[in-house]
């Protein structure tokens, strides 16, 4: 809440104390600045260091034909991080591009404003000294005529004391101090209208300019602080949105962690190693049938190298059918509203879509939680961020 009462009127003289306190505000902008650069530069190491993360286990696991369930899980985490370190990276895009920005035009600004303050009341002060001084002369000459005027007054009261009746004696006395009696009075006149002038220097001095100096501090004073509440309250909704998409990543993650179906990769490695031959029976202690035996473990040898190869031809080709893309969805309809994306965003989870910076979309639903769907041109819908957009 703003004062009613202002700098001007209740610190009048104490410019000195006022000039310490903005100095220190200043001083407080220029510790926000840096603090702001210090919080980018982190936030910008901490994405480069997850996106280097991403890259180098990416492909860790062994990527088995038979180990798809385990493998979109990984592949998913991999995404997951890489989403996070994308919205950090953007954080700090913003926050050096614009929020530190507006502490280092605020230090500037008060800067000068502290700089042209002291300068004008520095101007207004020795131009008060200036017609004080004046004043001081003025009063020293009257003083002297005011001296003049009590001795020729003295003299005059002396004579007449001493021979009251000769007139002619005494004349020149009465002339004399009718003469410095009218330079006293002239005397006056112009010492009271130089104390007018100085009268009138002093109130436009205190009362106008000294004033607008003062206010224009505390003014200024006002703006730097607010200027600095404003950009941590930016900082904060940009941590809040960098949370939201983590948040929104993560849980997706973990949907499908709980969906992992850890049968599933073990029972088609089953399937696809199974020879398809009964199990071996014992073998019998025969003198005369030792080449049967052995030819009968040569021909299950063979049989079972010939099964693993046809396996191995046949599964490529399964592998690509299973993997081929679903149709794409309908077009969007011309009259529904488009939105910008103004950071890349690479969508890596079920029900995501990638988009890049500039990439303009079709919006058809934002439920407000956060998240938007929407259809790119080529007719594929997914959830993007919405602190991502900007409207079209």
């Amino acid at each position: 809440m703003t004062s009613s009462v202002g700098w001007g009127e209740a610190l009048w003289d104490r410019f000195d104390a006022v000039q310490s306190q903005t100095s220190a505000g200043i001083e407080t902008s220029n510790v926000t600045k840096t603090f702001f650069a210090k919080l980018a530069e982190v936030e910008k190491e901490y994405a480069i260091k997850l996106s280097n993360l991403c890259k180098t286990f990416a492909q860790a696991p062994p990527n088995r034909d038979t180990n798809q369930n385990f493998r979109q899980v990984w592949d998913s985490m991999i995404g997951t991080v890489g989403e996070i370190s994308s919205a950090h990276n953007n954080f700090a895009t913003t926050v050096s591009a614009e929020v530190s920005q507006k502490a280092v035009k605020s230090s500037q600004v008060m800067g000068e404003s502290l700089s042209q303050a002291t300068k004008t009341y520095q101007t207004n002060e020795a131009a008060l000294t200036k017609a004080k001084s004046e004043f001081a002369k003025a009063k020293k000459v009257y003083d002297k005529i005011e001296k003049n005027a009590e001795n020729a007054k003295a003299a005059l009261d002396k004579a007449e004391k001493h021979d009251p009746n000769n007139r002619e004696k005494l004349n020149p006395y009465r002339r004399d101090y009718a003469s410095k009696a009218k330079a006293r009075e002239e005397g006056e006149r112009n010492l009271q209208e130089s104390l007018n002038k100085l009268n009138a220097f002093r109130t436009n001095h205190f009362y106008n300019e000294q004033r607008v100096v003062m206010d224009t501090l505390q003014a200024g004073e006002q703006e730097r602080s607010e200027t600095i509440v404003t950009t941590i309250k930016e900082t904060c909704n940009l941590y809040l949105s960098v949370n939201g998409a983590e948040k929104h990543a993560l849980e997706a993650l973990s949907s499908q962690c709980e969906q992992f179906d850890k049968v599933g990769d073990t029972l088609t490695f089953m399937n696809s190693s199974k020879s398809g031959q009964p199990l071996p029976g014992d073998l019998q202690l025969s003198i005369g049938k030792k080449q049967e035996v052995v030819q009968s473990d040569k021909k299950e040898k063979k049989h079972k190298r010939e099964k693993s190869e046809t396996t191995q031809a046949t599964q490529p080709q399964q592998q690509q059918r299973e993997s081929a893309p679903p149709p794409p969805p309908p077009q969007a309809a011309k009259n529904l509203p488009k939105v910008q994306l103004m950071y890349d965003f690479p969508g890596s989870n079920p029900g995501e879509i990638g988009c890049h910076a500039g990439e303009v979309v079709v919006l058809h639903n934002d439920s407000g939680d956060g998240w938007m769907l929407v259809a790119k041109s080529d007719g594929s819908q997914g959830y993007i961020p919405s602190s991502y957009t900007q409207k079209v």
